[in-house]
Order: C-alpha cells, then sequence, then structure tokens
C-alpha cells in the first residue's frame, strides 16, 4: 500500500470516529411543562457557548484529497427577539435566541483552504416577511459531495424557533468557496 493510499485510509477512519454521535439525554424537571419545543431549547442553549466542528476527507475523480472543516457557531453580539404572538411554547412571552453561522473550509490538496461563511441573511430575501424578521439557520450538514460538479451539497433549516416556521434548503459549496442554492443549478 503507497504512503497516500495508507494516510488516506487512515485519515477517513479517524474522521468516521470523530463523526459517530452519542445520544442525548434531555432531562426535565417535573414541574416544568414539557413541549415539543423542550429539546429544540435544550439544543439551541447548548450550543450558544459550544461551536460543532467536523472534518471531512472527499476524493474527487482527479484523486484530489479534499478536506472539510467546518464550524457551526451562535453570533452571541446578536440576538433574534421571537415574539410572544409567534412563541408556540408560551405565548405570554418573548423568546430570545442568537443567530448561527456556518464556516466551511475547504483544502484541496496542499494548496491554501478558502473559507466561506453562510449565514441567515444569504437566503432571506427569497423568504415571507415574518421568517426574514426572526428566522435563523439550523443545523447545516454536509450530506455529499458530487464529484462530477466538484461541490460539496449541504442540507440546512432555516426557522424561527418556537413557531413551527421555516424552509428547508439545499446548498451547494464549490471548491472555490462559491455558495448558491441547488435550485439555481437545477
Amino acid at each position: 500500500m503507497t504512503r497516500f493510499s495508507l494516510f488516506l485510509a487512515c485519515t477517513m477512519a479517524f474522521v468516521a470516529c470523530q463523526q459517530a454521535e452519542t445520544p442525548t439525554t434531555i432531562t426535565t424537571d417535573s414541574t416544568q411543562t414539557s413541549s415539543p419545543y423542550t429539546a429544540l431549547i435544550a439544543d439551541l442553549e447548548s450550543k450558544y457557548n459550544t461551536p460543532v466542528v467536523d472534518s471531512q476527507v472527499f476524493v474527487n475523480n482527479r484523486a484530489d484529497s479534499i478536506f472539510i472543516q467546518t464550524k457551526y457557531y451562535a453570533v452571541l453580539s446578536d440576538t433574534i427577539k421571537v415574539p410572544a404572538a409567534l412563541n408556540q411554547m408560551d405565548a405570554t412571552q418573548d423568546f430570545m435566541t442568537h443567530p448561527f453561522q456556518y464556516d466551511v473550509s475547504i483544502r484541496v490538496n496542499q494548496h491554501a483552504p478558502v473559507t466561506t461563511t453562510i449565514k441567515f441573511s444569504d437566503f432571506s430575501a427569497q423568504y415571507n416577511d415574518t421568517l426574514k424578521a426572526y428566522g435563523m439557520m439550523k443545523e447545516p450538514r454536509i450530506v455529499s459531495f458530487d464529484k462530477k460538479r466538484n461541490q460539496l451539497v449541504v442540507r440546512l433549516s432555516n426557522s424561527i424557533p418556537v413557531a413551527g416556521i421555516g424552509e428547508g434548503e439545499r446548498i451547494l459549496i464549490e471548491l472555490s468557496g462559491h455558495v448558491k442554492n441547488a435550485e439555481e443549478q437545477e
């Protein structure tokens, strides 16, 4: 086995181990009212101070090694105030949260990495006024690498927390860092 093949196999095994998720258990105080949003809020709050970092390796049709590192994090300097009228968890009070961003760093072979940041505002022009005003990006995930087009396929949700309003998105990230909605390509 060549050094490169051995390196690639070890890297892929390491990445696979890093991606293994352990089940999360959320416990609530018995005096609190449980709702479908309890887990959502716990998940949001856990990510405020702990960015989600991931690494993946792909190989394209030209046998280039493509190293991807992502970081999903809260922008704590900004706040989203969802009005009580939209708060399906507790219609008596506003819900406060922070917007999130998604940094994607792409390195092909040993070249310098290209980094791009994806934000809710990159998509908000296509949404209704309510989603534009109170929406945030949630849960971006790389779902595949399109070898023919040399681009990452990412799924995410742009939604209003605790309101049940949102849109799923499928975006494409080219190796140059250019981001576009998958609908633009089809």
